[in-house]
């Protein structure tokens, strides 16, 4: 494993102290974000691939990671309907 796939890896495993609670993660996989926003996976891919979610590619096919700080964006946008016309 090269030095920069050891450095990404290592971001994605540091973890942080929100609002007193205690090592929240910063990034998701898509499953992880489903399961937290209460939103299918299908359609977090399908805003991640239409760039509505910005996103981090871990590998060429897929391991997509997405911040926590789109979570809420994530439930704004399927709560209200907003989302693009074409997924």
């Amino acid at each position: 494993m090269n030095n920069i796939t050891t450095k990404i890896r290592n971001l994605f495993r540091k973890e942080k102290s929100v609002n007193g609670a205690k090592n929240p993660k910063r990034m998701y996989s898509i499953a992880e974000a489903s399961e937290i926003t209460g939103v299918g996976k299908s359609t977090i891919y399908a805003l991640v691939k239409s760039g509505t979610i910005p996103s981090l590619q871990l590998q060429e096919h897929g391991n997509f990671r997405i911040a926590d700080t789109e979570l809420e964006h994530i439930k704004a946008l399927t709560a209200s309907s907003s989302l693009p016309e074409k997924l």
